[in-house]
């Protein structure tokens, strides 16, 4: 069990099963790790066993459903990406046990940083933010239409984007959401 009083926490995903995905960093803000939250058990932190013993930054986590697939999409830094951040996914499965890591791959990463992942049901795409060079300027949000790790080309949401950095784009229906930025 964990003390809230000693972590920052951030990146909170619920999921349809009763688990709440959150990062969680101690007080210095460093040693941020992926974690989950049980329903009804509101003080303790529990592992994602395939990134409990990772050197690398996880984080970012988002969790969504592809047919009868839960899939948990995070940010990591780890081996075998595209460079940068990269986005990867971990698929649940019907007893709540986690696969293995898998980068979503090079449709949607490159080696500049890719972050904040969000698959929006309505349209059927992934949503994040990207500072790759042939941005707006800063981070963009970017979409491509598929799933787990066969995506389409991605698409600048040039309407969206700023010179400044545009990200966490979420929606809450299927035409309104919001984002942040630092214009």
């Amino acid at each position: 069990a964990y003390n809230f009083d000693l972590f920052n926490t951030s990146n909170i995903s619920p999921s349809d099963d009763g688990r709440v995905f959150l990062t969680i960093c101690n007080s210095e803000m460093s040693g941020c790790r992926l974690v989950y939250m049980e329903k009804d058990k509101k003080e303790t932190f529990y592992e994602i066993p395939p990134l409990s013993s990772d050197t690398f930054l996880n984080t970012q986590a988002f969790v969504t459903q592809h047919n009868l697939q839960r899939v948990l999409y995070f940010v990591s830094d780890r081996n075998g990406g595209f460079g940068g951040l990269d986005i990867w996914l971990l698929i649940i499965d019907v007893n709540g046990n986690f696969g293995v890591p898998i980068n979503a791959g090079h449709k949607i990463n490159s080696a500049a940083d890719e972050i904040t992942p969000f698959y929006n049901q309505y349209d059927g795409k992934i949503y994040f933010s990207s500072n790759r060079t042939e941005g707006v300027g800063g981070f963009d949000i970017y979409s491509s239409q598929g799933k787990l790790n066969l995506w389409e080309s991605p698409q600048n949401v040039k309407e969206l984007n700023s010179n400044k950095d545009d990200l966490y784009l979420n929606f809450y229906n299927k035409n309104k959401g919001y984002f942040s930025s630092n214009r």
